[in-house]
C-alpha cells in the first residue's frame, strides 16, 4: 500500500523488520503515534536507525500473556522528510519518561506481588511448622506411653510368673523333704512364723543318717529356689537315734 506515492512502511521490504514485547500497562492510553515513537527508540540498538530519524509502522498481534503487549514492527530512514523538530523531539522525550514511570510502576506492582506472595508463603510454612511440632510432641508422648505400657505389661508378666513360680513353691519343697527322708527320717514339727520361711524339726534313725538327710535335703531345696541353714543335731545317750533341725527359706 502506498500512502501519497510512498510505499508504507509495512509493506517496504527494505524496512527492519522485528517483534518487540512491552508490558501491556506501558503503552495502555498511548496513541499510536505515541506507540510508534516509543517503539522506534526501543528497536534502534538493533536497527541501528536513530530514533529521531526513524519511520515506524506496527501490528499488534495477540500473546499468550495478557499483561505483555507483542508487536510486529517495521522501521526505516526517513525519506524526504525533515528529522523530528525540538517540540517533537520534546514530545517523544515526554513519551520516553511516561514509560520509564510505568515501566517503575510496573516493577512496584509485580515487587508488591512478589511480597505478598512470600508473606502467605511465609504464612503457610508457619502453620505447616506448628502442625509439624504438634504432630511430633503427640508422637512423642505416644510413644512414651507405649513404653510405659510395655514396662507395666512387663512387670505383670514378671509378678504373674512370679506368683505362679510361688505357688509351686511349697509342693516343690515339701517334696524335696520327703524325698531326703526317705526311711532315715521322720519330720515331727514344722513351724512358720513369716511367708516362705519355715523350720523343721525331725527325727535320723543316726547322727550319719541325720547328716545324709540334711545334705540332700540342702541340694534339693536349692535346684526349686530355696535355701537350707543346718541347724542343730543332738543325739541321745541311750537312743540310738538323733534329732535335728534346719531352717529353710525362699530365695
Amino acid at each position: 500500500m502506498k500512502k501519497n506515492g510512498v510505499e508504507s512502511v509495512m509493506d517496504d521490504p527494505m524496512a527492519f523488520r522485528t517483534q518487540v514485547r512491552m508490558a501491556s500497562v506501558q503503552v495502555s492510553g498511548l496513541s499510536r503515534g505515541e506507540i510508534e515513537m516509543a517503539l522506534a527508540y526501543e528497536v534502534e540498538p538493533v536497527s541501528l536507525i536513530p530514533a529521531s530519524e526513524a519511520e515506524v509502522d506496527f501490528k499488534q498481534v495477540e500473546g499468550d500473556d495478557p499483561s505483555v503487549a507483542v508487536y510486529n514492527v517495521a522501521v526505516r530512514k526517513r525519506i524526504g522528510k525533515k528529522a523530528i523538530s525540538g517540540k517533537r523531539h520534546i514530545k517523544v522525550l515526554s513519551v520516553i519518561g511516561v514509560l520509564i514511570l510505568a515501566f517503575i510502576a510496573a516493577d512496584a506492582i509485580i515487587l508488591n506481588r512478589s511480597l505478598a506472595s512470600l508473606e502467605s508463603e511465609r504464612l503457610v510454612r508457619s502453620r505447616l511448622d506448628a502442625k509439624i511440632k504438634a504432630a511430633r510432641r503427640e508422637e512423642s508422648a505416644l510413644r512414651a506411653e507405649t513404653e510405659r505400657l510395655k514396662a507395666a505389661r512387663a512387670a505383670a508378666i514378671a509378678a504373674q510368673e512370679r506368683v505362679s513360680s510361688l505357688r509351686g513353691a511349697w509342693l516343690k519343697v515339701l517334696g524335696a523333704l520327703a524325698s531326703s527322708c526317705d526311711g532315715k527320717a521322720v519330720v515331727t514339727a514344722l513351724e512358720s512364723k513369716v511367708p516362705f520361711k519355715f523350720k523343721i524339726n525331725a527325727t535320723a534313725v543316726s547322727a550319719s543318717a541325720a547328716t545324709d538327710v540334711m545334705a540332700s535335703f540342702s541340694r534339693s531345696a536349692a535346684k526349686e529356689g530355696w535355701r537350707v541353714s543346718p541347724g542343730s543335731t543332738v543325739s541321745g545317750a541311750e537312743e540310738a537315734t538323733a534329732k535335728f533341725d534346719c531352717e529353710v527359706t525362699h530365695d
